[in-house]
């Protein structure tokens, strides 16, 4: 959660994200702070207040962000700050600890390296110091193992050039915590539930013997165009969220990160509570814009099946658009449309019976469809070419709809076009459409609805002073316990979630 975006959100709006997040069976927010934000210590406090009417199911940490006042040492963060933030917020009923102590990372901060030192005498109880140093890597980090409680991976994009993630960071990462000694200054008994309450995480990954703890960074999706942060590029993203969960699955870390909640400048958020002052002017070009029936929200509870579907709404294999000078990857010189094999419809699918999931676009006969076996997740993919879409194939005033079919319940996406959007560049965001709670006779599930929802861009700094964030959907939108905010991308969420838990 960016706290730089929270400027005047209230307790009924952080409330309302907490309960979106639950019902995603998601576990708490790591709470990104930068030091200039004067409003930061207040909105801490509004969102330890708030999480605290959750009777200690949801849990919050700080993550102090080194990277956030560019230009000033160590991003104006001291080791009196630290402490007194950490002091001020680590017993509060929704602070996460591991051994009763508070849990506090970062992003970035190498240098501030000797200084955590300081912070950990001041801080009364001590920390549990798990920090995001990916600038210096896995290797980095067995240079410095010493100094912390373990480490956090922001390392969940493919790199330039590359079309999929590995766990090659990953893998590094716990051979680096593993060759490790204990842990500065905690026990040699770990808990990683959250509010300490000593039930022991099973899931720990039988190569880190030190009591290290591996945090894994987990994300859907990466594309930014904002040039006044000097930012413009595009990470593959077709496959990326299936197939970091299933590596998740697999190393099974002691914690999972996703990343991020509402970091909506870099596409990658699951959270669809976007208010007004969050949204930059430039990012307007790429963001998806609500409208899918916003009126009709899922509920939380599974059913029968849940199916989500992601896919550009630009062809980029059949356009003549100019990419807008987007790059593959982060200090990426490739161009981002060289990163895009096949223009495709990527479909999830989560079951509790059998299903058929149909995929097809308006105006064409043609349509896929592909059996789900019960009991478990499907990940596949069809191309707009076998949706009869290509060149000269869309309709130029209007584009065609993606939809897809479960149980009788028919979705409609976003439009795709064969041509390029008014701005004249491609837009590699994706847009979204689900499918939850299929119901059928047989099975009794309470009947639930279905939804689509926009993969929308907006700021990645705090509004400014003085623009108070006002909430976008009305009040008979908010989320009340028992009906979660009809939203893609926290649906693909709870699929990702559901995986461990089906």
């Amino acid at each position: 959660m960016i706290i730089g975006l929270t400027l005047n959100q209230t307790s009924d709006q952080w409330k309302r994200d907490i309960r979106l997040a639950s019902a995603a069976s998601i576990d708490g927010f790591a709470l990104n702070i930068g030091a200039a934000d004067h409003f930061t210590f207040s909105s801490l406090h509004t969102a330890y207040e708030a999480a605290s009417t959750f009777d200690n199911n949801f849990s919050l940490f700080l993550s102090f962000d080194f990277s956030a006042s560019s230009g000033s040492t160590n991003g104006g963060w001291s080791v009196d700050y630290i402490a007194n933030l950490t002091n001020s917020f680590k017993d509060e009923p929704a602070q996460f600890k591991i051994d009763g102590k508070p849990l506090v990372s970062t992003f970035e901060g190498v240098d501030f390296r000797e200084e955590w030192r300081e912070v950990r005498k001041k801080v009364e109880g001590d920390i549990v110091f798990v920090p995001d140093w990916s600038s210096v890597g896995p290797e980095g980090v067995r240079e410095r193992v010493g100094d912390v409680d373990g480490a956090f991976s922001f390392d969940a994009w493919p790199r330039p050039s590359q079309s999929t993630l590995t766990t090659f960071s990953d893998d590094g990462y716990l051979s680096a915590l593993s060759n490790s000694s204990s842990p500065p200054n905690s026990s040699n008994s770990k808990s990683t539930s959250p509010n300490n309450n000593n039930n022991n995480n099973n899931n720990n990954n039988n190569n880190n013997n030190n009591n290290k703890i591996y945090m894994m960074g987990i994300s859907p999706y990466f594309y930014t165009r904002v040039s006044s942060y000097n930012k413009n590029r595009y990470s593959p993203s077709d496959t990326l969220w299936p197939t970091r969960w299933s590596q998740a699955l697999a190393l099974k870390p002691d914690l999972l990160q996703i990343i991020t909640w509402n970091d909506f400048a870099e596409s990658h958020y699951i959270s669809d509570l976007v208010v007004p002052s969050q949204i930059l002017p430039e990012a307007q070009s790429y963001r998806r814009r609500k409208g899918l029936t916003d009126e009709e929200w899922p509920r939380e509870k599974l059913g029968d099946g849940v199916v989500a579907a992601w896919y550009r709404t630009t062809l980029v294999n059949v356009t003549a658009c100019a990419d807008g000078g987007t790059k593959w990857g982060q200090s990426g010189e490739k161009s981002a449309k060289e990163a895009v094999e096949r223009d495709v419809v990527n479909v999830l699918a989560v079951v509790r019976r059998d299903m058929e999931v149909v995929v097809s676009v308006e105006g064409t006969r043609k349509k896929v469809v592909t059996k789900v076996k019960k009991g478990g997740a499907r990940f596949f993919q069809v191309g707009f070419e076998e949706l009869g879409l290509g060149p000269g194939q869309g309709n130029k005033k209007g584009g065609r709809k993606v939809r897809i079919e479960m149980n009788g319940e028919v979705r409609e996406g976003a439009e795709v076009r064969d041509e390029c959007p008014e701005s004249g560049v491609i837009n590699f965001n994706a847009a979204t459409v689900y499918i939850a709670n299929s119901t059928h006779p047989d099975t009794g599930s309470d009947s639930g609805g279905s939804g689509g929802s926009d993969s929308g861009s907006g700021s990645g700094s705090g509004p400014e002073d003085g623009k108070g964030d006002g909430d976008e959907d009305s009040d008979e939108n908010a989320a009340v316990p028992g009906r979660s905010v009809g939203v893609t991308a926290a649906l693909m969420a709870f699929i990702g979630f559901a995986l461990f838990n089906l």
